[in-house]
């Protein structure tokens, strides 16, 4: 069975805020691009910290901030060419979910083989998996392909190349999937979809074909989507608001892309994709180079969906040789967990862009560990800016090869708190992603404000939350 959801239109963008690291004796002392020292911050202090960037570390020493990559799933894609391919030769990941009955479904763009030759349409197709690796198309009937219904074609009919398809969720709980273009489809079933009203944004230039992502915020109750636009002849970043309803005009607010001044009239960002998780939002971007006539997949990383910077070049490489994704990388949305897991779908060719031939894009899986994509290691001290706890500290780390110890600081004096001192702590001494820190079998004070301190010994500190609670700030 077909789980239900909606689709919605929508398309999106970035901004980069660098921040800035001076030398202060034998420490760093990091100062965010927006950053304060204050409790309270329209920046993101809540949810899980990362380690994305340094914004949130007050000093730092012996120890440095970095970003991880993902490791590929195998040397081939998971879903791809195959002898029986028509009306999806190219396949383009519109959203995958796990669903809690183990069960996995893919909701994906199908190019025909045709496409590039004659009539350039696209469809959107439907596939199920028991393990999220391989994957089978089911006969859905619905919709007619070169007069037959026996395909796993679940949009009504097909639509222009210039759209696309992108499924996701929102915080509701409800099921949502966004189309590029300038209107949205939705559906209870998953296979039979309606076609809603226009929801374009007004006051910018946005191309129809930009990629886009809808998120329904817990603060103010407001959609907001990411999208391409127009700035000078070159691709560069947008926002726009909705409100209550999807169906609501939205404002657009234009952002200039980091180093989007930088870039020339064809170098440029393409296949934006968003994901928001526990106060981070993660951007996954195409960027496409006219040198090589290549693109390559960028992660960018923002504390308020605003405010963006890279924090990762070519964070998916593309493969070697003639491997399937050699020439272009798109991005997908979806980070799904799995056990200790991070799943990453994405889009990959062997074709370089502007070619006239099929793209044989194909869709292949790249993992990392959960919360592990940032860090901080592997010997030094760290401390963090101030924050007030509402639950216990919960501590992502790989210390099996040395040692982990944290310790609190008064807020305001940055005086180590009687009873949680380094020399206190229950040291930590293996991998763990979410292990409890506690001093002497004490938690970390809940309503009191603090700075969190840890010292590594050859270890590695991945991410960490104090149940901090995430204010999802709009404007």
């Amino acid at each position: 069975m077909i789980k239900p959801l909606i689709l919605v239109f929508g398309l999106w963008a970035t901004i980069g805020a660098a921040s800035v690291m001076q030398m202060s004796g034998g420490a760093v002392v990091v100062s965010g691009g927006n950053a304060s020292a204050s409790i309270t911050s329209s920046r993101q202090r809540g949810g899980v910290e990362l380690f994305l960037d340094v914004e949130n570390i007050e000093t730092i020493s012996g120890a440095t901030q970095s970003v991880n990559k993902p490791a590929k799933y195998g040397s081939a894609a998971i879903f791809g060419d195959d002898a029986t391919d028509t009306w999806d030769d190219d396949k383009r990941t519109s959203g995958i979910f796990k669903y809690g009955d183990g069960d996995w479904r893919m909701w994906y763009q199908g190019n025909p083989d045709e496409f590039h030759a004659t009539n350039q349409i696209t469809y959107l197709c439907y596939a199920v998996s028991t393990n999220g690796i391989n994957w089978t198309r089911p006969t859905v009937g619905l919709t007619s392909y070169n007069g037959s219904t026996t395909n796993n074609i679940v949009s009504p009919a097909a639509v222009a190349r210039d759209t696309g398809w992108i499924v996701s969720t929102n915080v509701s709980g409800s099921f949502g999937s966004i189309s590029f273009g300038n209107f949205y489809w939705s559906s209870t079933t998953g296979t039979n979809w309606s076609q809603g009203p226009d929801v374009t944004p007004t006051g910018e230039s946005y191309v129809t074909w930009g990629s886009t992502d809808f998120f329904l915020m817990r603060k103010s109750n407001t959609w907001r989507t990411y999208s391409q636009l127009y700035l000078d002849s070159k691709r560069v970043g947008g926002i726009a608001y909705g409100g209550a309803n999807i169906t609501n005009t939205y404002t657009p607010r234009a952002i200039a892309m980091p180093g989007a001044g930088s870039l020339s009239t064809s170098d440029q960002r393409y296949f934006w994709r968003v994901k928001y998780h526990a106060g981070n939002w993660l951007g996954f971007v195409s960027e496409f180079s006219q040198a090589s006539n290549m693109l390559h997949l960028d992660l960018y990383f923002s504390r308020d969906g605003f405010s963006w910077a890279e924090v990762s070049d070519a964070w998916i490489p593309n493969g070697g040789g003639a491997a399937w994704d050699s020439k272009m990388i798109f991005g997908g949305k979806n980070l799904i967990r799995e056990g200790n897991t991070w799943r990453y779908y994405y889009d990959g060719s062997d074709v370089l862009h502007n070619v006239s031939e099929d793209f044989n894009i194909q869709i292949g899986l790249a993992t990392i560990g959960y919360e592990r994509i940032g860090q901080v290691g592997t010997t030094g001290t760290v401390v963090m800016r101030p924050i007030t706890p509402t639950g216990g500290l919960l501590i992502n780390t790989d210390a099996s090869g040395g040692t982990l110890k944290a310790a609190l600081f008064n807020a305001n004096t940055g005086v180590v708190m009687t009873g949680y001192d380094y020399t206190d702590f229950d040291t930590i001494s293996s991998d763990t992603y979410s292990t409890a820190g506690t001093w002497g079998g004490l938690a970390i004070p809940q309503g009191t404000p603090v700075r969190v301190g840890f010292t590594l010994s050859s270890a590695t500190l991945y991410s960490y939350s104090a149940g901090v609670p995430v204010s999802q700030v709009i404007e």
